[in-house]
């Protein structure tokens, strides 16, 4: 299992550093910091150690080889923190020679570059705005950037760089601290998603993979049903538009078991384009913290689903979105007995902070109980909630972008053209689609996300 060691203070609150081991799974040491400070029992091949400038300085020199022979054997230091400005920093005994730092009050951007271990959705971004930022010269011609800097004075400077020493990663990292807020909206802040570049780059590199892979998905609420006849072109065309915009798209419907007698043509527009089918309430579209007896409602819409995927040769996937996203946890605890993998839910528009130690969790996450399998809870958004920097830390973290909607919204209701309210768009999900399309992110079905989910 790989490991991360914070050589810190013990009493600090929890550091970005920590949510990011968090997030990748791996074990989290804090050591507290004394000149001959040095992990035990480090397993070099799988070890992320971060340590700030200040306290990397002020190592003795023993300390200072043993943490390089730990480095050259395969672990990534990261080192992290402001140090005085135009005051040099040496480099050893990592690299010759030493840095100094110049804190730009001026400058009007950054540019992240399209290191492979930077996240995929992160790699050649770029941000206009004033901030304040130090950056660094004399860099040595080992230094591969991983953030630069856009100075007042038209020139790029380094933020954040990565130095290799034998088998393992040194990353410095200038970008200032932060105020404590959940990563992910740390990173939909333009003003402050520098400060989990350099830590997201480590992980990566300690854990020897690749930046997690996040997958995407749309999901239409209230469809198939008994009463949509006459839409079968209507929705061949916004399939045919979705694929247009983005090649390889994934929808899920909702369908609720009552509604067993759909549009065929409806249904047969849908498997042609490899949609996916999820339920919509055990059994009818109710608010499902009313219903009394689930064993009793689950067991009847069971049998009306297990008829409609023989008659349709459809298939459920065991996930549910409940109808108005209604239910009690007695209602989640049901579907986890009844095998099923995971539900999907709006996520709240608030601040989260961190459950339990699982930054995960609050934002996918999968919940296990003894003696039961994993069942996952899967956030997903309406599309105009998706803005590009959303989108961006959660690709970034490699958590699912789930856009959702109802059929109002992109016009699959009956007589659309004559309800003006009731039209919608086709266009609805094209911001989501573009992005995906760019960033190069998989299609997946809510089932396969949470396999995924469970799986991490």
């Amino acid at each position: 299992m790989a490991s991360c060691w914070l050589i810190d203070d013990q009493e600090r609150p929890p550091t970005v550093a920590m949510e990011v081991a968090q997030l990748r799974g791996m074990r989290i040491d804090r050591l507290a910091f004394s000149a001959e400070s040095q992990p035990a029992d480090v397993n070099a091949a799988a070890s992320l150690i971060t340590i700030s400038f200040d306290r990397l300085a002020h190592l003795s020199l023993p300390a200072q080889n043993r943490l390089k022979r730990s480095v050259v054997q395969g672990t990534t230091l990261h080192v992290t923190g402001d140090f005085a400005v135009d005051q040099p920093f040496s480099l050893a005994p990592f690299a010759e020679g030493s840095i100094a730092t110049i804190a730009h009050h001026a400058a009007n951007g950054y540019r992240l570059t399209d290191h492979p271990m930077l996240p995929a959705a992160l790699r050649n971004e770029e941000r206009t705005l004033e901030l304040t930022m130090m950056a660094a010269s004399n860099l040595p011609k080992s230094a591969e950037p991983l953030l630069m800097l856009r100075c007042a004075d038209t020139v790029e400077r380094t933020s954040v760089f990565i130095v290799r020493v034998g088998n393992g990663t040194v990353i410095y990292d200038l970008t200032p601290a932060t105020r404590r807020m959940p990563l992910p909206a740390m990173l939909e802040n333009a003003a402050t998603l520098p400060g989990g570049v350099g830590v997201l780059a480590a992980a990566s590199i300690a854990w020897k993979a690749q930046p997690l892979e996040s997958r995407f998905n749309i999901v239409i609420d209230d469809r198939p049903a008994d009463f949509d006849y006459f839409n079968g072109g209507r929705v061949l065309a916004f399939f045919r538009h979705l694929e247009h915009v983005c090649p390889g798209v994934h929808v899920d419907f909702a369908w609720t078991p009552d509604q067993s007698h759909p549009s065929r043509r409806y249904v047969a527009v849908l498997k042609s384009f490899r949609a996916g089918f999820v339920w919509h309430g055990l059994l009818r579209h109710v608010d499902h913290r009313a219903i009394t007896d689930l064993a009793a409602e689950y067991a009847a819409g069971l049998r009306l689903v297990e008829q409609v995927c023989a008659d349709y040769a459809v298939r459920f996937q065991p996930v549910m979105i409940f109808p108005f996203e209604r239910d009690t946890p007695r209602c989640v605890d049901f579907l986890e007995q009844r095998g099923f993998l995971a539900m999907a839910r709006t996520a709240a528009e608030r601040r989260m902070e961190v459950e339990g130690g699982n930054l995960a969790g609050n934002f996918s996450r999968s919940l296990s109980r003894a003696g039961q399998k994993r069942f996952a809870v899967l956030e997903r958004f309406p599309a105009e909630r998706l803005t590009r920097e959303r989108m961006i830390a959660r690709a970034a973290l490699g958590l699912p972008i789930i856009a959702s909607c109802h059929p109002y919204d992109v016009g699959l209701v009956r007589f659309a053209a004559l309800r003006p309210r009731a039209r919608g768009s086709f266009a609805h999900f094209d911001s989501v689609l573009r992005f995906a399309a760019e960033k190069q992110l998989r299609a997946a079905s809510l089932e396969e996300i949470a396999q995924g989910v469970i799986e991490n």
